[in-house]
């Protein structure tokens, strides 16, 4: 239980760190939206889904923001093969 509770924390920091002075109440509001729609998809679908952030907060070569735009719902399954890596997005073709 400690060592969730010290993972738990460590990541509201790294959020906390990540998020600019400008963000503004409601792209907040996004953000939290976002995490909420995960929850209930997990709920709903019985697969667990996550928030995940495009560009990773802690990458090899590149640190990301924690910004509406930089969060996408997927599955855990995916966000695991994605790991802290920068990875091109899905082709809509």
């Amino acid at each position: 239980v400690d060592e969730k509770r010290i993972n738990t924390s460590n990541r509201k920091r790294r959020h906390r760190m990540a998020t600019p002075k400008w963000v503004t109440d409601a792209q907040k509001r996004q953000m939290k939206q976002l995490y909420l729609l995960a929850r209930k998809l997990t709920q709903t679908t019985g697969v667990r889904y996550v928030v995940d952030h495009i560009i990773p907060l802690r990458g090899e070569n590149c640190c990301g923001l924690h910004v509406p735009w930089n969060l996408r719902v997927i599955t855990q399954d995916e966000n695991l093969r994605k790991s802290n890596k920068l990875v091109d997005p899905p082709s809509t073709t």
